[in-house]
C-alpha cells in the first residue's frame, strides 16, 4: 500500500498551480482594474474573502478526486441518467466556449498591445501560440513547468509595476472590510469573477495525475487531502499576491474611472509609470491569458471525456473548442461586449457546478468516509448561497455598465 503524507508534497505542487491560473485570467485582470481604478485599495478585502471561498471550493473539488480515484466529470457521466448527461454536457459546453473567449481575449489583447496592426492578425496568432502551447507541453510535468513560467513572467511584471507605482503602507487599509459608497456591485463583482466553474472540474482531475496511479493504492487519503490542500493554500495565495497587485498598480495610477477595456488600461499606465509600462502589461496579459487557456483546455479535455466516454486527441479538441473564441473575436466584436457574453454565461453555470459538487462529496456512497460531515455541508450551502448572489451581481453589473 502507498502512503501519501507531507513528505511528498511536490506531487501535489504542481496541480495546485495549475488549478491557481484560473484565478489570474484575464476575467480576474478586468475586475481587479475595474476596482482599483475606481475605489483605490479599499475593496483589497474583497480578495482576500474571495480566495478564501475559492480555497473551500477546491478543497472540495481536491476531496472528490482524492476520495473516489476519479474525477467530477467522470462520476457524473456514470451516474446520471443519458438525458441529464445530456443537460449537463450542454452546460459543460457552454463552460468550455465562455472559458475560451474571455482567456482567448486576454492573449488577443496583449498580441495586439505587443504587436499592434490589425486585430484579426493578433486572433490568427493568438490561436497558433494556444496550440502551440499544447504541443510542445507534452507530459504533466512539462505542462506544469511551462504554467509556471508563464505565472513568473506574470509576478515579474507585476512586482515591477509596484515597485514604479511606489504605493508605500496606503494598501494595508483596503484589508479593513468597507463599502465605499456605490461600490457594492462591483464588491460582488470580484467576488463573482474569481471562481471558475471548469476550475473545480481540474482539480478533481489533476490532483493525482502525478501519483502513477497511486490514488488508488492510498492508505491513507485523509493525509493525502491535507498534503494537497497545504500544496493548494500555498498556490492559491500566490495568486491572491497576484490579484492584489493588479487592483494595486490600478488604484496607484488610476484616475477614479473605469477603463472601458484592457486597452485603455494598459493605456493609463504610461502617463504614471513609463511608456515600457504598456509593454509589461502586454506581456503579463500574454502570459497569463496562454496560460488560463492551456488549463482551460486540460479541464475541457477531463470535462468532454468524463461526460461523452469518448477520448479525441487533446490537440484535435483544442483546436475545435478554439473555434468559436476565434470566429467571434476574428468578426470585430469588442473586448467589452465579448467579455460580457463569456462573464453571462460562466455566471449563470457556476452554481449549477458548484451544487453538483456539493451534492457529490456530501454522498456517503460516492465519498465512503470521507463525505462532507454535517459542519462541512452547512458551509458548502453557505458557499453556494454566497457564490450564487455573487455571480447575480455579476451579471446585474455586465447588463447595466
Amino acid at each position: 500500500m502507498t502512503t501519501l503524507t507531507l513528505h511528498r508534497p511536490l506531487v501535489f505542487a504542481g496541480p495546485a498551480f495549475l488549478v491557481a491560473v484560473g484565478y489570474v485570467d484575464p476575467g480576474n485582470w478586468g475586475t481587479d482594474i475595474a476596482a482599483g481604478s475606481q475605489y483605490g485599495y479599499r475593496l483589497l478585502w474583497v480578495l482576500v474573502a474571495a480566495n478564501g471561498v475559492a480555497l473551500f471550493l477546491q478543497y472540495l473539488a481536491a476531496k472528490l478526486g482524492i476520495a473516489t480515484g476519479s474525477h467530477l466529470a467522470a462520476l457524473l457521466g456514470t451516474r446520471l441518467s443519458r438525458p441529464a448527461r445530456l443537460g449537463v454536457l450542454a452546460v459543460v459546453t457552454a463552460i468550455l466556449i465562455a472559458t475560451e473567449v474571455a482567456e482567448f481575449l486576454g492573449v488577443v489583447i496583449a498580441l495586439h498591445l505587443l504587436l499592434g496592426g490589425p486585430m484579426v492578425l493578433s486572433v490568427l496568432i493568438g490561436a497558433a501560440l494556444v496550440l502551440g502551447m499544447l504541443t510542445v507541453a507534452r507530459g504533466n510535468r512539462a505542462l506544469e513547468r511551462g504554467i509556471g513560467l508563464l505565472l513568473a513572467v506574470v509576478a515579474a511584471v507585476y512586482v515591477m509595476g509596484i515597485w514604479l507605482s511606489a504605493p508605500g503602507a496606503e494598501p494595508l487599509s483596503g484589508l479593513a472590510p468597507s463599502l465605499p459608497p456605490g461600490s457594492a456591485l462591483i464588491a460582488v463583482s470580484l467576488m463573482g469573477a474569481t471562481i471558475m466553474p471548469h476550475n473545480l472540474f481540474l482539480h478533481s482531475g489533476v490532483v493525482g495525475w502525478n501519483t502513477d496511479g497511486g490514488l488508488d493504492r492510498l492508505e491513507d487519503r485523509s493525509a493525502a487531502l491535507r498534503t494537497a490542500m497545504v500544496c493548494g493554500a500555498v498556490a492559491l495565495n500566490a495568486a491572491l499576491l497576484l490579484n492584489a497587485a493588479i487592483m494595486i498598480v490600478a488604484a496607484a495610477t488610476g484616475d477614479g474611472e473605469v477603463p472601458s477595456g484592457m486597452t485603455e488600461a494598459a493605456g493609463a499606465l504610461a502617463p504614471a509609470l513609463g511608456p515600457m509600462a504598456v509593454t509589461g502589461f502586454g506581456l503579463g496579459l500574454l502570459a497569463a491569458g496562454l496560460a488560463s487557456t492551456t488549463t482551460s483546455g486540460v479541464a475541457g479535455q477531463f470535462m468532454i471525456e468524463g461526460l461523452t466516454r469518448l477520448r479525441p486527441p487533446l490537440l484535435l479538441r483544442r483546436a475545435v473548442a478554439l473555434v468559436p473564441a476565434v470566429l467571434l473575436l476574428a468578426s470585430g466584436v469588442g473586448e467589452v461586449e465579448a467579455l460580457l457574453v463569456s462573464q453571462l454565461v460562466l455566471g449563470l453555470a457556476l452554481p449549477i457546478v458548484v451544487l453538483v459538487l456539493i451534492r457529490l462529496t456530501s454522498s456517503t456512497e460516492v465519498m465512503g468516509a470521507m463525505a462532507n460531515g454535517p459542519a462541512t455541508r452547512r458551509a458548502a450551502y453557505a458557499v453556494l448561497t454566497l457564490v450564487t448572489a455573487a455571480n447575480v451581481g455579476l451579471i446585474a453589473d455586465l447588463l447595466l455598465s
